[in-house]
C-alpha cells in the first residue's frame, strides 16, 4: 500500500509538471547588451554626471595639495627645534593627512557611484527587455555576442574569452536591441533625471576619516 501511494504520488506530481510546462516551442529572442548600454540615454547622462563629479573632488584634492605645499614652506621660516617649528610642523602632518584622506575618499567615492550606476542601469535594462518580450511574445531572451571576435593575445587568454561566450550565431530578425534601446530611452524619459545616492566618506566601505571640508 506504501508503494502504491509513493508510485501514485509521482505519477500525481508528473502529471502537475506536465500540464504547468507550455507543450508549444518556446519563442525566443536575443539582445546586443554593450550595444544597449552604449545607445542608452542613462548611460550618457550618468557618464557625465561622474565626469563632473570626479573634476569637482580632483579639484578639492589639488586645493588641499596647494594647501600642504604652503605648510612645508612655512616650516622653513622657523628654527628647527622651536615651539613655532614643532606648531608648523603639526600644520603639515594635518594637511598630509587631509590630502591623503581625500584621495581615499575620491577613489573610494569613485567606486561607490559607478557600481551605484551599474545596478542602476542594468535594471532598467531588464525591465526594457521584460517589455518588448511581453510585447512580441517571447519568452526568452538571451545575450548575444555573435557578432564580437576573439581579440588578439596569448592561447590563455583566448581560451578565457571563449570560455565566457554565449551565442555563436543568431539570425537578424531574433536580435531585439534596438527595440530594448527605444523602450529603454522611453522609460528614461518618463522617469525623468536620477540623481545618484549623496554619499559621505562614512558611509563608504573602508573609507576612513574624512578630509576637511568633504562632501
Amino acid at each position: 500500500m506504501k508503494k502504491s501511494t509513493i508510485v501514485l504520488g509521482a505519477a500525481g506530481l508528473l502529471l502537475c509538471a506536465a500540464v504547468a510546462f507550455p507543450t508549444r516551442p518556446a519563442n525566443v529572442a536575443c539582445v546586443d547588451l554593450q550595444k544597449v548600454l552604449g545607445g542608452l540615454n542613462e548611460q550618457k547622462s550618468i557618464e557625465q554626471r561622474l565626469k563632473t563629479l570626479g573634476e569637482t573632488l580632483n579639484a578639492e584634492t589639488e586645493k588641499l595639495k596647494r594647501d600642504l605645499q604652503d605648510q612645508n614652506a612655512e616650516v622653513e621660516n622657523y628654527k628647527a627645534g622651536t615651539p613655532a617649528w614643532n606648531d608648523a610642523v603639526k600644520k603639515v602632518e594635518a594637511a598630509a593627512s587631509n590630502v591623503a584622506a581625500q584621495e581615499q575618499y575620491v577613489r573610494l567615492k569613485g567606486e561607490f557611484e559607478r557600481a551605484a550606476a551599474v545596478r542602476m542601469v542594468f535594471g532598467h535594462v531588464q525591465e526594457a527587455v521584460a517589455a518588448v518580450a511581453k510585447q512580441m511574445n517571447v519568452d526568452m531572451v538571451f545575450i548575444s555576442d555573435a557578432g564580437f571576435g576573439l581579440e588578439q593575445g596569448t592561447l590563455q587568454s583566448l581560451s578565457s574569452q571563449l570560455t565566457v561566450r554565449r551565442m555563436i550565431y543568431n539570425a537578424p530578425e531574433f536580435d531585439i536591441t534596438e527595440a530594448v534601446i527605444a523602450q529603454a530611452n522611453a522609460d528614461q524619459a518618463k522617469r525623468g533625471a536620477m540623481p545618484a545616492p549623496v554619499v559621505t566618506p562614512s558611509t563608504l566601505p573602508g573609507a576612513g576619516a574624512a578630509p576637511a571640508g568633504a562632501k
